[in-house]
């Protein structure tokens, strides 16, 4: 049976504390109910009650504060497409890619190969191994082996979290990190007359940044590679088009479509960070890398002043609270379907949610 629903948010002081508590108001009504019955609900941080008369003595409470594992199990993660800082990561793995675009082309420009992905590496390694060419081997060998060993360092250092997209300041010390290896192996190649060294460092700093970036989002955004951008963007647009062909894109859409709005930028901005490395590389020589090693250790410093200064401390904050929320909602939802299913009962009822 359908009903109506008035929801209302305020935010007011309550406890000892002090401390801040949002309260959720929700009033249905169930047309059809000759009796006007009416299920008044109110949600707050630290539990939820609701009351909801149907018929003359039916009588339902419940409070979850007593019990915190009732508030905390089954929270519903906020789809990172919702949150409000969804912009700002993609400004970030944008930037990321553009720099991982600007520093393979810098590799490329000065006689080596791509550093930023293993594909190319291993496949110089195979054919140089069936050529019997031990120089060019050794090269490519290591420089696929800095690759992996920067994604296992990363790794066993970030540990591992459950939670996909959080902001904690470790990101910002590896970020420092990296840039600091930027920066190290283009100083290699300017000195050194071997670029393998130079080379080297560059693919393990590439390697422990792709990681990070893998961990943080769950294998949404790399940054290091395109061949990853280009697959996903394909099935995100292939989900669609095969939802627009069979009318269902309004009632039934495709759940990756928010992907595009992460992986067109970052491709564009690998392409344009490639760009603009041969046209400064012109200019510069091998310095031009600095241009994006150094702007990498600051975004990285500035994430750790950030951090230390608590200014990711609200959006945890609110994302915290959104879980609950929805998580509440959900719960509501199931005492809806009961009061309606046992709104003819005379006699008092009590509900518990699980």
């Amino acid at each position: 049976m359908p009903c109506g629903m008035q929801d209302n948010v305020s935010i007011s002081d309550a406890g000892e504390d002090g401390c801040r508590q949002r309260r959720r108001h929700f009033s249905f009504s169930m047309p059809g109910d000759k009796r006007g019955s009416k299920l008044g609900c109110e949600i707050l941080d630290n539990g939820m009650s609701f009351q909801f008369p149907v018929g003359d003595n039916f009588n339902s409470e419940y409070d979850s504060s007593e019990d915190d594992d009732a508030l905390t199990a089954g929270l519903l993660p906020v789809p990172v497409q919702e949150r409000h800082d969804f912009p700002y990561l993609v400004a970030g793995a944008c930037f990321l890619t553009a720099v991982s675009g600007f520093i393979n082309a810098t590799a490329i420009l000065t006689g080596g190969n791509g550093v930023t992905h293993a594909t190319g590496s291993t496949t110089f390694f195979a054919v140089d191994t069936i050529k019997g060419d031990f120089s060019s081997m050794q090269y490519a060998g290591t420089v696929l082996a800095s690759f992996l060993a920067g994604a296992i360092t990363c790794s066993c250092l970030g540990g591992h979290d459950s939670e996909k997209f959080t902001m904690k300041q470790s990101n910002g010390m590896f970020l420092i990190v990296i840039g600091l290896l930027l920066t190290a192996g283009l100083a290699a190649e300017e000195n050194m007359s071997d670029n393998l060294l130079g080379h080297s460092l560059l693919s393990y700093s590439n390697g422990m940044q792709n990681a990070l970036c893998t961990s943080f989002s769950g294998a949404v955004i790399r940054t290091t590679h395109v061949t990853g951008m280009l697959t996903d963007i394909g099935i995100s647009i292939g989900h669609y088009t095969h939802a627009l062909i069979r009318g269902t894109l309004t009632t039934n859409p495709p759940p990756d479509t928010w992907k595009l709005f992460i992986l067109v930028p970052q491709y564009l901005s690998f392409f344009l960070g490639a760009v603009t490395s041969v046209y400064f590389y012109s200019l510069m020589g091998i310095r031009s890398g600095y241009l994006a090693s150094l702007p990498t250790t600051l975004l990285g410093m500035m994430y750790v002043f950030a951090s230390t200064k608590g200014a990711f401390d609200s959006m945890v904050e609110e994302e915290r609270a959104a879980q609950e929320m929805e998580s509440l909602e959900r719960k509501l939802s199931i005492a809806i379907q009961s009061v309606l299913q046992h709104e003819t009962n005379p006699s008092g009822h009590q509900f518990i949610l699980k």
